[in-house]
């Protein structure tokens, strides 16, 4: 079975400004800052987040993060991110996940590999 559980958002913190702290299930943390997608997002979902008060807000609900104005970034597209240094365009964040999700299937079938040979 795939090891999805390294995606699944179980703690936020916010840092300063856009930057929150995320710890994922399998332990990992990083720090990432939203920003740069903010800027690129526009209407009643975003535009409070610029204020201090509300994106502090921030929560981890059911692996993902979200913001109390409804807005909300899944635990996979976070932690790509974080491991990529930084948010991402839509295009890398595309093949970011292609790439994850084929390594996952792969080391899904090694388990299953490695079982059938006890």
């Amino acid at each position: 079975m795939p090891n999805f559980g390294r995606l699944r958002l179980v703690a936020v913190a916010p840092v300063e400004g856009t930057t929150v702290k995320l710890t994922f299930a399998d332990g990992a943390e990083y720090q990432l800052d939203l920003g740069p997608d903010l800027r690129g997002l526009s209407g009643t979902l975003v535009e409070s987040l610029w204020q201090d008060e509300v994106f502090r807000h921030a929560k981890a609900e059911a692996g993902s993060l979200v913001f109390p104005t409804g807005l909300d970034y899944g635990g996979d597209v976070l932690r790509l991110w974080c491991e990529a240094s930084g948010v991402q365009d839509e295009q890398t964040t595309s093949e970011l996940a292609q790439r994850l999700f084929r390594a996952l299937e792969y080391s899904a079938v090694d388990e299953k590999l490695a079982v059938a040979e006890e």
